[in-house]
């Protein structure tokens, strides 16, 4: 995170947005989360010791959708640091450990 304010969308297929969160709703410095089906979710393991503060976990009603990211900058001269924001998120496919 930055001094830029940065967002996080998820939408359907079909444009419905079911989910969203920014850097100052998240309390970090960092936005980590894992997305999954309802159906992933329900096959986690159970950790006693792992709650919604350590892992924000959101359940996407489909399979395909879209993500949207945006980094707002405060003043011009901060522009560079939204971009490096942006630049630096990323979104990768994580297998379910059994």
């Amino acid at each position: 995170m930055s001094q830029a304010y940065t967002s996080v969308t998820f939408y359907t297929r079909k444009s419905v947005a079911y989910y969203a969160i920014n850097d100052r709703a998240a309390g970090r410095r960092s936005i980590e989360l894992d997305l999954m089906t309802a159906e992933q979710h329900a096959e986690l393991p159970e950790q006693e010791e792992v709650t919604a503060a350590d892992r924000l976990i959101i359940e996407s009603p489909t399979t395909t959708g879209l993500i949207i990211l945006r980094a707002l900058a405060p003043e011009p001269g901060l522009m560079a640091m939204a971009r490096r924001a942006l630049a630096d998120a990323r979104c990768r496919a994580v297998p379910l450990q059994q």
